[in-house]
């Protein structure tokens, strides 16, 4: 769960720069279909101290490749396509909102 001082850009950048679906929509908020998992995104609430939280977002994706193609060029980079000694390959961005999301991809 991701609580965002501008929902509407939230929802703009996980939808359209990253492609995933909405699955549902509320007052207040929206899911978002992650794949193997679900992101809800809230509008932050001062008053009730639902401030925006930065936080990591780990996403495993089909094909990191793909995505860092699609997103190198077009946003703040955390770091940059890389082999991990652990069995996977991955990258990181930051959100609109300051969350780093890494993307990555098990090795075969």
């Amino acid at each position: 769960m991701i609580y965002t001082a501008s929902r509407v850009e939230a929802t703009k950048f996980y939808t359209q720069t990253l492609g995933f679906e909405i699955l549902r929509e509320f007052d207040d908020g929206i899911m978002i279909d992650l794949g193997s998992s679900i992101l809800e995104i809230f509008d932050a609430d001062i008053e009730n101290k639902t401030n925006p939280a930065f936080c990591k977002l780990s996403l495993e994706v089909e094909n990191v490749e793909t995505f860092w193609d699609k997103l190198k060029d077009h946003q703040e980079i955390v770091f940059s396509l890389r082999h991990n000694i652990w069995g996977d390959t991955s990258f990181s961005i930051l959100s609109p909102d300051g969350s780093t999301l890494i993307f990555f991809t098990k090795d075969k």
